[in-house]
């Protein structure tokens, strides 16, 4: 029971930050007397967690969150595509498609050379370590 609770509440805190339902269980889309919609089409979805989840024609796209997670299999008879995945650096893991700043540089989790990679830009930051030891050091002079 213990195991079942903690679940439901992680299943909710990772909902709350993305709304991705991709893996949780049950037909969505396949209960709908129109199952699935051509277009753009608001009023083409289903209640799930207190929210809706879509079977829409939208949701054959690279990111779709909102998307019921019977979509591909009800809709197109495919499986979906695999998770895009995070990125790691230095101890953190970061979800796709989100930012963050590393010392002075915004930097980005995204697709690279078809892998996912945190992306940073490359400005020299006055808190950088060798950029530090390269200003003491006695032979800057």
């Amino acid at each position: 029971m213990l195991v079942q609770v903690a679940w439901v509440v992680l299943t909710l805190a990772s909902l709350s930050e993305g709304g991705d339902y991709a893996d949780l269980p049950g037909p969505y889309c396949a209960t709908r007397r129109q199952t699935c919609c051509q277009g753009r089409y608001d009023d083409c979805s289903v209640p799930i967690l207190g929210t809706l989840c879509y079977c829409d024609d939208f949701c054959n796209r690279t990111r779709s969150e909102d998307c019921c997670p019977d979509y591909w299999k009800t809709c197109l008879g495919i499986e979906p595509p695999a998770p895009i995945g995070s990125c790691y650096r230095d101890g953190q893991y970061y979800q796709y498609g989100k930012g963050v700043k590393v010392n002075c540089n915004q930097c980005l989790c995204q697709l690279f050379d078809n892998k996912v990679d945190l992306i940073c830009e490359t400005n020299e930051c006055l808190i950088e370590q060798d950029l530090i030891s390269r200003i003491n050091s006695p032979d800057s002079e």
